[in-house]
């Protein structure tokens, strides 16, 4: 397993998708932002430092458990899980895709609504000026709570390798994107079917418009509309960050859950 590991951390793809999205997302920024900012400033060092210490542990461990071990797990119980691989590739990517799409909007829900689970979430609110290195705003503890529900999540169906390995990259691009100082915009249409940046951005206000906040799908707005948590008005939220008792310094705010 030791092996397995660092293997991972040397050849893991993700590691390379992430610093190729990242850079063509951080050009972007630069040439078309939203919102002018110095490139970098305070909150980048900060975000930077966050970005460190979780490609190195987190997706790391993400890429070990949900595609390694999870790939593993879900081919043992063969018999008491759904098994898909006859089906067509891209009849597989649609089933994992919503089931999962699903999964998140759950799981990230459950971030808002538990008291104790929000301590570790509201580091990611913290940044009052959300850009691509933004999506890399969250604690271990966070990390590990969304790896374990997707771990579970893989258990449940034996799908292509590749297919799993797709959705992840999927993920990913949508993750940073949805965080990126960038001035586009789809349209209202576009908006009430998947989660755009602007919708994101009304997920980070300040002020909440839907008991716990609103907007906490990952790819598909369908699930808020449902659940009673869309809101996306045309215009930009006024302010974004969490509450102003929330500490300033990296160190408290690892520690922070602990003892609030």
């Amino acid at each position: 397993m030791l092996n397995e590991f660092l293997h991972l951390i040397t050849t893991n793809p993700w590691s390379t998708a992430n610093v190729l999205i990242v850079v063509l997302l951080i050009f972007f920024e630069l040439v078309i932002p939203l919102k002018k900012s110095t490139f970098p400033n305070r909150s980048h060092y900060e975000d930077i430092f966050w970005l460190c210490l979780n490609q190195l542990i987190s997706f790391n461990l993400w890429g070990l458990l949900i595609y390694r071990f999870g790939d593993y797990v879900s081919r043992e119980l063969t018999g008491w899980n759904f098994n898909l691989e006859a089906l067509p590739l891209g009849i597989q990517f649609a089933i994992l895709f919503i089931v999962s799409d699903f999964v998140s909007f759950i799981t990230h829900r459950f971030l808002h609504t538990n008291d104790t689970l929000w301590k570790f979430h509201q580091l990611h609110h913290s940044t009052e000026n959300l850009n691509t290195l933004s999506a890399f705003r969250h604690h271990g503890i966070e990390d590990l709570y969304y790896g374990l529900s997707h771990t579970v999540l893989s258990f449940i169906f034996i799908v292509d390798p590749h297919i799993r390995l797709g959705l992840g990259l999927l993920i990913t691009f949508a993750c940073y994107f949805q965080h990126a100082n960038l001035r586009v915009k789809f349209g209202p249409w576009v908006d009430r079917i998947f989660i755009t940046p602007l919708n994101h951005r009304w997920h980070h206000s300040l002020a909440s418009y839907r008991p716990k906040g609103q907007n906490f799908g990952l790819f598909l707005s369908i699930w808020d509309r449902w659940f009673g948590s869309y809101y996306v008005p045309s215009h930009e939220p006024e302010r974004l960050g969490t509450s102003a008792d929330y500490p300033r310094t990296l160190a408290r705010r690892l520690i922070y859950p602990f003892l609030k």
